[in-house]
């Protein structure tokens, strides 16, 4: 399987980060508002308060140079936005490309949040996204997610690191979590035993060391697939993979047994349409590796 380093994101805006995104509209229209366990950004664009250049209509709020893009590939822009006044009349938000217009998409005057998915095909490696609309009142922003269509995974871009328990770390495609607040380490390590075509090099290693009480490792996503596989190498005892929404509803729970010399075995796992994964969930008791992950976009 080739390495290909490729790009994805996820800006939550927890921490009130903007994750490399530059406001246009000025920044008094763009608020962060922390409410529960989740940050986003609340936008006010009445009145629109920039001129605007001839080719963008309404109003230019956010954007983005993105490098490290692989020409002629499929990618995915998905955020979740919605209306927190009752004068907002038509909503509709923009997304250009560099400075084409590539998507316009209407959306409910709800108090709900609504999910927007928006294709496109990268032409060279370094693209300006920026985010417009057409709205007059106030609406919320949230969950940018840009990420390929296909993506393979196999380490080796990754730097080796330790994930200590109750900490996280994130990585190109995914943010790496070990879940408990005692016990093992997860993280990137060169496999001990090489399996060909299955652990070479680098990979996931989940509860390095342990080997009797239970270990959750996540892995959040910053894109969102319906089909994902990966090889699973050395699993002594049973243990389980289960498959979220965006939102945190589990779709599935798959079971695997370990053998006594270990086992080596491929996952492969296709959710509903309507469920798009964004995070696996590892429940082991013993270390084993993960690598070789292939993920795979709805529409790709």
């Amino acid at each position: 399987m080739p390495n290909l380093t490729n790009y994805s994101e996820h800006t939550s805006f927890s921490n009130n980060n903007w994750n490399g995104w530059t406001i246009i509209e000025p920044s008094h229209a763009l608020k962060f508002i922390n409410e529960a366990h989740n940050t986003y950004v609340r936008v006010n664009t009445s009145p629109p308060l920039l001129p605007f250049p001839d080719h963008y209509e309404g109003t230019l709020l956010i954007h983005k140079e993105v490098t490290s893009f692989i020409a002629g590939e499929c990618y995915t822009i998905a955020l979740r936005a919605k209306c927190l006044s009752d004068t907002v009349k038509s909503p509709q938000l923009s997304w250009y490309i560099d400075s084409s217009i590539k998507h316009r998409s209407d959306f409910k005057p709800n108090d709900e949040w609504q999910h927007f998915v928006i294709p496109f095909k990268a032409t060279r490696s370094t693209h300006v996204l920026t985010l417009g609309s057409d709205l007059e009142g106030e609406f919320a922003l949230d969950d940018i997610r840009i990420f390929p269509h296909v993506l393979n995974i196999d380490f080796e871009d990754e730097e080796a690191v330790d994930v200590p328990p109750n900490a996280e770390r994130p990585l190109r495609h995914f943010t790496l979590r070990n879940a408990n607040s005692n016990g093992a380490i997860t993280g990137i390590r060169n496999v001990d035993k090489t399996k060909p075509g299955m652990a070479e090099g680098k990979a996931l290693i989940l509860a390095r060391g342990q080997s009797t009480a239970h270990h959750v490792v996540q892995l959040d996503l910053y894109g969102e697939y319906h089909n994902i596989e990966f090889f699973w190498t050395q699993l002594h005892s049973q243990a389980t993979v289960s498959f979220f929404t965006t939102n945190g509803k589990l779709i599935e729970k798959v079971s695997h047994e370990g053998g006594a010399g270990g086992r080596d075995f491929q996952v492969s796992y296709t959710s509903p349409k309507s469920k798009p994964i964004s995070r696996l969930q590892f429940d082991v008791k013993d270390h084993s590796y993960i690598d070789f992950m292939t993920l795979k976009a709805l529409n790709c």
